[in-house]
């Protein structure tokens, strides 16, 4: 009897055993490499380890201040409080569809790039949510929310303060115009949460809400090494559009949010006395609402379809980069001071390259200059500099250097570079750029490429 179940024990052991490693045999390993590209080559991945640090801000704030309650309290269940924010959600959804076919359409997808966002949006759902909505929103009511239309306005004062924070992107170098359309939005949908948690007390769905949002707004460039942005050069009928819709897409938050505020008996919550025919009228109120968010969302669509494609595909720089399989001895260099060239010396002064001998010295018309290298290449000397405005190249002689040496460079636009150095392969030298994601571009042929991991 005990050899029996001796040898049941040894049969399930081993049976244990065999599963365990199979599953870390076939599963582990692609899993463990999974994450290994998601951290080290997501796009994402340094912005996540940014809003990672503003989340613990924003976990310190809700403990100093003792708003722990927010994650407890709850008037609405999850999936009623979801529906305080459904013109957000549409939205969402509708945004997620377009970019999901648009991506299998181009029969591709970059996994490490996705998990990365994924990481990345849920981070962001998080930290602003509990700094705008459980922290400042709270502190807000608290002292000054004691009527009705202290209510309201206190919502209204935390929504634009969401919407403001998002002043700063012009310092990333997005342009005026787009930053302005984007703080109204953002301080139309902040109205919207920051109404739909006031009614729900649910800190839970309006952190899915925004993380949802963020997910489905920038899925569609998920295959890309480098940002979409948006151009400089804005005709009027470009810019007349993205005015008319972030206009309806403000319209429709903002209805969002007098709906929440209506079909909730606010008053009654204030310990006030709501008369019947209020409540009449308030049911009224929120059919007007329900058919002026349908009229929107359509009219919204209706504008993007409508209008002139080359417009906005114009108004918009997506870039895309040839794949190159190719391997050597890379070379890097941080914070080279100066190079000499001949009697040349090349040196930064005042953020840009200076090339100066005992008689002449010539400025580079490049500005804000963070680095630069150079190296002999086949009888030439490529100097590649590292500017906030990109990246700039050019091959040249002892005899090129003149006053019209500036004009030799080239821009690439590339992503944002970590390093600098060359690639030692196929007897040539050619530029390398380390990017922030982890990726590998070399200069080849007067194109930016990618390096085929």
């Amino acid at each position: 009897m005990k050899n029996n179940k001796l040898l049941k024990l040894i049969i399930v052991v081993l049976i244990g055993l065999i599963l365990f490693y199979g599953i870390l045999l076939f599963w582990g390993s692609p899993l463990a490499g999974i994450i290994y590209r998601t951290i080290f080559y997501g796009k994402y991945s340094t912005t996540f380890i940014a809003e990672i640090v503003l989340l613990i801000f924003a976990l310190l704030l809700i403990f100093i201040r003792k708003k722990g309650y927010i994650f407890k309290e709850k008037n609405e269940g999850f999936k009623a409080a979801i529906k305080r924010g459904m013109p957000l959600l549409v939205i969402s959804i509708i945004l997620f569809c377009y970019s999901l076919i648009d991506l299998l359409s181009a029969n591709q997808l970059n996994f490490p790039n996705l998990l990365s966002l994924i990481f990345l949006c849920l981070a962001i759902g998080f930290a602003e949510e509990l700094i705008f909505r459980g922290w400042l929103q709270n502190e807000i009511l608290e002292k000054y929310g004691n009527t009705r239309k202290q209510v309201i306005i206190c919502i209204i004062i935390s929504g634009i303060i969401f919407g403001c924070a998002h002043v700063t992107n012009v310092f990333s170098g997005q342009d005026i115009i787009t930053t302005l359309m984007q703080v109204l939005q953002s301080s139309a949908i902040g109205i919207l949460l920051a109404s739909a948690y006031y009614v729900s007390k649910n800190i839970w769905s309006v952190i899915f809400l925004h993380a949802f949002y963020d997910f489905a707004a920038l899925l569609g460039e998920v295959n890309n090494f480098k940002d979409c942005i948006m151009s400089d050069d804005i005709t009027v009928v470009a810019l007349t559009i993205t005015i008319i819709m972030s206009l309806i897409y403000a319209f429709i938050y903002l209805i969002g949010a007098y709906y929440n505020l209506q079909r909730t008996n606010i008053n009654k919550l204030l310990n006030e006395e709501v008369a019947k025919e209020i409540l009449d009228k308030d049911y009224e109120n929120r059919k007007k609402a329900n058919n002026l968010l349908v009229i929107l969302i359509i009219a919204l669509f209706g504008v993007s379809f409508v209008s002139p494609k080359d417009e906005l595909l114009n108004r918009q720089i997506c870039y895309e980069y040839e794949k190159i399989d190719i391997s050597g001895k890379m070379n890097f260099f941080l914070n080279q001071d100066s190079f000499n060239i001949d009697n040349y010396k090349l040196s930064i002064k005042n953020n840009k390259l200076v090339i100066a001998n005992e008689l002449d010295s010539y400025d580079i018309n490049i500005n804000d200059v963070e680095d630069f290298i150079v190296f002999n290449n086949n009888e030439l000397y490529t100097i590649v500099i590292n500017s906030i405005d990109g990246i700039y190249i050019s091959n040249i002689t002892i005899n090129d250097i003149n006053e019209n040496i500036g004009d030799t460079f080239i821009k690439y636009e590339v992503p944002d570079i970590m390093a600098i150095g060359y690639l030692e392969a196929e007897n040539t030298k050619y530029p390398l750029l380390k990017t922030t994601i982890s990726d590998y571009f070399i200069i080849k042929d007067n194109k930016a490429m990618v390096i085929k991991k």
